[in-house]
């Protein structure tokens, strides 16, 4: 197999993993503090930056910050936001672009982020 395509099956790999990550994001419990990044090894969508198309920041998806994402689309940025318990998380996505999913903190949200510890 040539370099240009391990390159290939490499990205499609990791964009497979993200997509199945991001399909079980209700049930991921991280500690307080942590990244899913830091979980992953530092390797996260939301330090996806392609020439500068695309900043996220809270560093990506971390749900105990409250960040906003700007890409070549939005002018202004999506910031992350409270529906009920859940936290819509803004971050880039591979292709350099916003995007966001939807998580359900534990102890419920506040103005952008997961409380800590403590239910409101």
């Amino acid at each position: 197999m040539k370099t240009g395509e391990k390159i290939v099956v490499f990205v499609v790999c990791l964009t497979v993993f993200y997509f199945i990550v991001s399909l079980f994001a209700d049930f991921i419990v991280l500690p307080t503090g942590t990244t899913l990044g830091a979980v992953m090894g530092g390797v996260t969508p939301g330090t996806v930056t392609q020439a500068g198309v695309c900043t996220d920041s809270d560093g990506g998806i971390n749900y105990a910050v409250k960040g906003t994402c700007v890409d070549s689309t939005t002018a202004v940025g999506l910031t992350d936001y409270c529906e009920d318990k859940y936290v819509a998380e803004y971050y880039c996505n591979l292709d350099g672009s916003c995007t966001y999913t939807k998580y359900a903190c534990p102890y419920g949200c506040y103005d952008g982020s997961c409380n800590e510890g403590q239910l409101v």
